[in-house]
């Protein structure tokens, strides 16, 4: 008797990507609609938010708690940035090709941290 070989199963098709939830929740936190989606509402409302030295705010703990989920150390999530979070906010930069480091987690900084 000879064992059959089973057939490789078929890959599943992929499902579409739901909301980006991350960027729907700064979206709430910016106080714009949570589309899910960087949008010029997200981006005027990000630039008028940003998070620099001394900001703080429901913006500001967002981006702790995101540079804290990607290994940046921006310390305890307590809505302050101090110069642990900016230092943080700088790494994070760094080791980006497509931002300026310069510590301040403006709209680009804030929209490759809520796609990562």
């Amino acid at each position: 008797v000879i064992d059959e070989i089973p057939k490789p199963k078929p890959k599943p098709k992929p499902k579409p990507k739901p909301a980006n939830e991350k960027l729907k929740d700064l979206q709430k936190r910016l106080g714009v609609p949570e589309s899910g989606e960087w949008d010029d509402a997200t981006e005027q409302a990000a630039s008028s938010k940003m998070v620099r030295n001394g900001a703080r705010g429901a913006v500001v703990e967002w981006v702790q708690t995101q540079l804290n989920a990607q290994g940046m150390e921006s310390g305890t999530v307590d809505g302050i940035a101090g110069s642990v979070t900016v230092g943080a906010i700088r790494r994070w930069q760094d080791n980006r090709d497509d931002l300026t480091t310069d510590g301040i987690a403006g709209p680009r900084t804030m929209q490759t941290l809520a796609e990562s």
